[in-house]
């Protein structure tokens, strides 16, 4: 499949590559932590974004992001299901050529074995420290940091005001910040 744009679609996923692989590691349950990998999920978004990306839509400055990050959350959700229900069809999952060609010049750039471990443990100090958070700081640290959106978008989300918003942020990375420390 010849994605439109694909020039673009790659530069905005390389821009977005670590945001994105964080936001998925903390988005996985413990199900399919156990079955899978951090890459494997990012693989697998990467790969159903680009076989989806003909039905993506520009509608402002983070419509892209925003796409991507619904296109994971999708992904999670069904590997989530996928593999609750153990069922497995490689043939199905495997990629075509220009898929594979794709995802190739896309992890290209990704770390040495050595500082994928070093990454590897960052993202284990940071999901453990997150997760210890109250979930309203939580949410509020994963909307404004990972996904990008601003405290006006935030407050829409979270049904606060813009600066009870920023206010949890604050402490929220306050209280990350005193983890990863300790």
């Amino acid at each position: 499949m010849d994605v439109p744009g694909r020039a673009g679609f790659e530069e905005q996923v390389l821009r977005l590559r670590g945001r994105l692989s964080l936001w998925i590691s903390l988005r996985m349950g413990p199900l399919l932590r156990a079955r899978v990998s951090e890459e494997d999920v990012f693989q697998e978004t990467l790969l159903e974004a680009c076989r989806s990306y003909g039905t993506f839509r520009e509608d402002g400055e983070d419509s892209f992001r925003r796409w991507l990050f619904s296109v994971a959350e999708n992904r999670i959700k069904d590997l989530h299901k996928y593999h609750a229900a153990q069922r497995r069809h490689p043939q199905r999952e495997a990629p075509t050529d220009s898929e594979r060609a794709m995802l190739d010049r896309l992890s290209a750039g990704l770390p040495t074995p050595s500082s994928h471990v070093r990454r590897k443990e960052l993202v284990e100090l940071l999901t453990g420290g997150i997760a210890k958070l109250p979930a309203p700081e939580r949410e509020v640290l994963e909307l404004r940091a990972l996904e990008d959106l601003s405290f006006k978008e935030v407050a829409a989300r979270t049904g606060r005001s813009e600066a009870s918003a920023a206010a949890l942020y604050a402490k929220a990375m306050l209280a990350l910040k005193r983890e990863l420390r300790a």
